[in-house]
């Protein structure tokens, strides 16, 4: 069963009625399991079990770019604080980043399928936890990864602001 998106659209007329544009957006073939909105809350990134994420131009209602070609479900997004890059992990281990404009992938590693994914305030840093549950941080500028702290992990919630 292929999802759909309707997005409706009001509009005035010259003489004062309304219309409603309707605009059909395919979305995912599949079931949605992760989003992310961007921090200036322009654009919407969208993970399905189809292995597709789609980001959404939410002003415009329509799809601004499908990204393809991971192994397995991406279950966790975030994005950047400039919103030009992406990161997911997925059910298969994966931990892969993508520049946002091109849709071209930046990098793929291996992270753990638990929760906790975020970019430093800056945007060169993206913390994750690593195959072996230990939270680390990849530097998005020579894309080199180091623990930070090696502790079991499962979870972590990340405050950029500390």
């Amino acid at each position: 069963m292929r999802l759909a998106l309707l997005f409706l659209f009001l509009s005035s007329l010259a003489k004062g009625q309304l219309t409603a544009d309707v605009v059909l957006t395919t979305g995912h073939s599949d079931q949605v399991n992760a989003m992310a909105i961007t921090p200036d809350g322009k654009f919407l990134a969208s993970a399905s079990t189809d292995k597709q994420i789609k980001i959404w131009d939410i002003a415009k209602g329509m799809e601004f770019r499908t990204i393809s070609g991971t192994d397995g479900r991406v279950e966790q997004l975030a994005f950047s604080p400039d919103n030009r890059t992406l990161a997911g992990t997925s059910f298969n281990e994966e931990l892969l980043v993508w520049d946002v404009v091109s849709g071209r992938e930046i990098y793929k590693g291996t992270a753990e399928t638990a929760r906790g994914l975020g970019f430093s305030s800056d945007g060169n840093l993206l913390y994750y936890i690593n195959e072996d549950a230990a939270i680390s941080k990849l530097n998005l500028s020579t894309l080199t990864s180091e623990v930070v702290l090696d502790f079991y992990t499962t979870d972590f919630v990340f405050d950029k602001n500390r």
